[in-house]
């Protein structure tokens, strides 16, 4: 499973960059990549439920990004500080990985 939520994350950022550095115009992209980015956080937290929380909590906050990311584009659901709180879970993600946790 961890494999198929790591291609599904690879495709998903190449997307991503692909559709902001070059301004491509996809019919439905925000859909599309928010569908995209429930399936990686799904299949992330369905691949790493067998490994201790404190060994892959990088991961699960990479997962609670890509989730709470792709509802609040897919729903139109925003909130006081949506934006902040996306930030700060997409820094602790980034950090918790490079340290290795």
């Amino acid at each position: 499973m961890r494999k198929w939520s790591n291609i599904v994350l690879g495709v998903w950022l190449l997307l991503t960059g692909a559709v902001a550095l070059f301004d491509l115009s996809i019919p439905e992209s925000k859909t599309l990549l928010a569908m995209l980015g429930l399936a990686t956080g799904i299949l992330i937290v369905m691949g790493d439920r067998e490994v201790k929380l404190h060994k892959n909590l990088g991961r699960v906050l990479l997962a609670g990004w890509l989730i709470l990311g792709a509802l609040l584009t897919l729903i139109s659901l925003h909130f006081n500080y949506s934006e902040t709180l996306m930030a700060i879970l997409a820094m602790a993600a980034g950090i918790t990985i490079l340290i290795g946790t």
